[in-house]
Formats: C-alpha cells, sequence, structure tokens
C-alpha cells in the first residue's frame, strides 16, 4: 500500500531530523563530555550538514545506478552505524570520532532525503506525486521540534551521547520492515 511507504519515510524522515539537531538541544551536555568549547563544539551541527553537502551527488548517482530502496537502505545502515559511533565517541570523550560519527549521519540523511523523495515521486506518480513529496517533507521540521525538545529530556537521563545511539539506531527500524513484499518497492 503506498499509504504504508508514505507513512515509514514519513517517520524515518522525522527520526533522521530529530538526529541531525540533536546537537543543538544538547550541546552543553555534549561540550562537556568531550571537552571542548563553543568554537570547537560548532561542528557538532556542521558536520551533518558537511556529511550531507559531500554525499548528495554521488547519492544521486547511486539512485541512477541501483534503486532508491538500496539508497534507502544504505542509509539507515549509515544512520545506524553514525549513532553507535556517536554514542560511544562521546562517552570516550573523542571530539574527533564524534564529529566523524555525525559526518557519517548527514550522509545517511542525505541518502534517505533524496532517495526517499525521489521513491514517493515515483510511486506516487501522477496527480498525487507532488502531494506525496510535500506530505514526507514535512517529518524534517517536525523531527526537528521533537529532537529539540526529547534531547534534553534523553540527556538528563541518560547522557547527551544516549540520544545519538537511540535515534540512530530507530532509524534502521522503518527500513528493517521493508522485508515486507510491497514496502519500499518502487
Amino acid at each position: 500500500d503506498k499509504r504504508v511507504l508514505l507513512a515509514m519515510m514519513w517517520l524515518l524522515g522525522f527520526l533522521i531530523a530529530a538526529f541531525q539537531i540533536l546537537p543543538a538541544g544538547v550541546l552543553r551536555v555534549i561540550m562537556d563530555a568531550v571537552a571542548v568549547g563553543p568554537a570547537a563544539a560548532g561542528l557538532f551541527v556542521g558536520a551533518s550538514l558537511a556529511g550531507q553537502a559531500v554525499a548528495n551527488v554521488p547519492i544521486g548517482v547511486a539512485i541512477d545506478r541501483t534503486s532508491s530502496r538500496i539508497v534507502i537502505a544504505g542509509g539507515a545502515v549509515c544512520m545506524g552505524v553514525a549513532g553507535i559511533a556517536a554514542n560511544q565517541a562521546g562517552i570516550a570523550g573523542s571530539y574527533l570520532g564524534l564529529i566523524g560519527a555525525i559526518a557519517l549521519g548527514g550522509v545517511g540523511i542525505a541518502a534517505i532525503i533524496t532517495a526517499g523523495a525521489n521513491l514517493l515521486g515515483s510511486v506516487f506518480a501522477g496527480e498525487t506525486e507532488a502531494t506525496a513529496v510535500a506530505v514526507f517533507l514535512t517529518s524534517p521540521p517536525a523531527g526537528n521540534s521533537v529532537g529539540q525538545i526529547a534531547g534534553p529530556r534523553i540527556a538528563a537521563r541518560y547522557g547527551g551521547p544516549a540520544n545519538f545511539h537511540a535515534l540512530g539506531l530507530l532509524t534502521t527500524a522503518p527500513v528493517r520492515q521493508s522485508r515486507y513484499p510491497g514496502v519500499l518497492d518502487p
């Protein structure tokens, strides 16, 4: 069902946006965890954007040569690995490890958003194509909002780096559901 695909892609977009904005909401906690000042901490959000900027063209080429479904799955794997690596880097106090993990998350975000919009555009071709893509693209602002609200609460209970772990792994859940016939099939 196309609506299930749209709902899954919306959830995925929501989760990756929460991952991306997460450092801004718990910046002080993460700065303390890796012992850096405000100038160095600016890269916590910027690393994700840099990962997206560097990866977008190769991701487009990958979509053209394989399929949106494969690229979405690869993006989810990047997000899962990035979440675990960011959590471990934060716990270990590794600034460069955390920046690298967040940048990898940016690659996953670029893959999921680009391939997701492409996939939905092809599945909903015709009269509802723009509406489906527009609905999907409401997920990043929603994820940003919830990430800003939930991040400090998770950090207060489990520590700042735990946010990365949780959100990184959660992004793999909708894609794991793609094992079922018809889901994520163009």
